[in-house]
């Protein structure tokens, strides 16, 4: 889903870069350079106003309102898995309204203020520093092509914002999700899932295809590793933040039952668990 969102995306950055090149066009330039005048300043609020305006009305919004709606076929997958676990499973209200909350907060940070912080705010002050300097114009251009679709060593601001967002969001809120519903559950168990990418960090290639105590996943917290997400993660955010930045693993909570009893040993001789009396 968050791939699918990120090729919108490019398609949203390209556009956007048609439509401002046609727009730069209006400015007034003395030869090569942009000419220094109030006409000027007022085109570069307008053109800014109008890039607003196609961000928020326009296909990069649709992409958004699509990929947020998503959340449920996600949360569908998950309740798939819980029922193989535990067939009696029904999630609780409040579990549903934890992945709504999630949601909402994922479409907060792809269409709202960090938006403006990280893609528009560049182009805002861009604009009015090149008119104001009597900048050259390739080079303004140059300039502004890059912060919209990047170039060889640099990363469009728009496309880095929401690849960053689109993956986190959506793997917190099933993660986040899957913690309440173990709540309900009393689950004391974990299963670490997830493939390995050439991006997967020491920390979860360790607990990755294992089973963890609830108790072993607080206590990780405590440890620092490269990509956690610190302050933030605690013996209780851990549940949701997992391995941190990017991280695409996801902890399912399991039944004792189908623990190896290596594991479940392990846990019985740190004072974590006791076998439950058949």
């Amino acid at each position: 889903m968050p791939a699918r969102l990120l090729r919108r995306v490019e398609r949203v950055e390209r556009d956007l870069l048609d439509r401002l090149l046609e727009l730069l066009g209006t400015l007034e330039r003395d030869g090569d350079k942009i000419l220094f005048s109030g006409p000027n300043l007022e085109r570069v609020v307008a053109i800014r106003r109008e890039l607003e305006q196609l961000l928020t009305g326009g296909e990069y919004a649709r992409a958004v309102a699509e990929f947020a709606g998503e959340f449920t076929g996600q949360q569908e997958v998950t309740d798939r898995a819980f029922r193989l676990a535990f067939p009696e499973v029904t999630p609780s209200d409040l579990a549903r309204q934890v992945l709504a909350t999630s949601r909402r907060r994922a479409v907060d940070l792809l269409a709202g203020a960090p938006v403006e912080t990280n893609f528009l705010a560049p182009l805002a002050a861009a604009l009015p520093r090149a008119v104001a300097s009597g900048a050259d114009w390739t080079a303004t251009l140059r300039e502004l092509r890059a912060l919209v679709v990047g170039d060889a060593e640099y990363q469009a601001k728009l496309e880095r914002h929401v690849k960053q967002v689109a993956w986190d969001s959506l793997a917190v809120a099933d993660r986040t999700y899957a913690a309440a519903v173990a709540r309900d559950l009393e689950a004391e168990w974990w299963y670490y899932s997830g493939g390995e990418l050439p991006t997967t960090r020491d920390f979860c290639a360790e607990r990755r295809d294992r089973y963890w105590h609830t108790e072993e996943v607080r206590g990780w917290a405590a440890l620092d590793w490269e990509g956690k997400m610190d302050p933030a993660t605690t013996a209780d955010t851990i549940f949701s933040l997992l391995g941190g930045w990017n991280c695409r693993h996801t902890l399912m909570p399991v039944s004792w039952r189908v623990v190896p009893e290596d594991d479940l040993a392990r846990a019985q001789a740190a004072g974590y668990w006791q076998r439950p009396a058949e």
